[in-house]
């Protein structure tokens, strides 16, 4: 923070922030293609995020409730057509998002990562949110880079090439 001040004239206040760049470019090529489930019972919501992801060459579908939220995982599950990820709203009527991924859990196993979003502090709900086998968690509003970096987190990385291994004994060269 800098201040330069002249008495009759006034005061100049400058602060830098220095931060550290993450997701500068939004790579998203890796995700194109993919398929996400949006479930959450307000409608906007859905239309935006569903807007913001097929911006970005991902699939998408919503549902505003858990019930049909489970309904569309399972048939897509028995179709050989798992979404790559679903993205459930925490407090939903009926089926809230800690119960659909309980179900899902129950009828899909873990194969399909689930994000949960909500308005509100999760810290009360994370250890039940866990047990339930959610895999991440986003807060309202929702950005863009917030969620492709969750969604990222759920893409297969490669094992990386053995590397050949070097001793004291090994040469780094040879003159053939």
């Amino acid at each position: 923070i800098r201040v330069e001040s002249e008495y009759g004239r006034g005061s100049r206040f400058t602060a830098s922030v220095y931060l550290k760049r993450t997701d500068a470019a939004i790579d998203d090529k890796a995700l194109r293609g993919r398929s996400v489930l949006i479930a959450d019972d307000d409608e906007i919501t859905c239309i935006n995020t569903c807007k913001r992801l097929e911006a970005l060459g991902i699939s998408t579908e919503w549902v505003t409730n858990g019930r049909e939220a489970l309904e569309k995982a399972i048939a897509r599950h028995a179709a050989g057509q798992d979404y790559f990820a679903a993205i459930l709203d925490l407090k939903m009527p009926g089926l809230d998002g800690i119960e659909t991924t309980r179900k899902i859990r129950e009828n899909l196993g873990n194969t399909l990562p689930v994000i949960l979003i909500s308005a509100y502090d999760f810290s009360e709900y994370l250890d039940k949110a866990t047990t339930a086998g959610v895999n991440g968690f986003i807060t309202k509003p929702l950005f863009l880079s917030r969620l492709i970096s969750n969604l990222k987190r759920f893409l297969e990385v490669p094992e990386p090439a053995p590397q050949e291994q070097h001793t004291e004994n090994t040469p780094l060269y040879t003159d053939r």
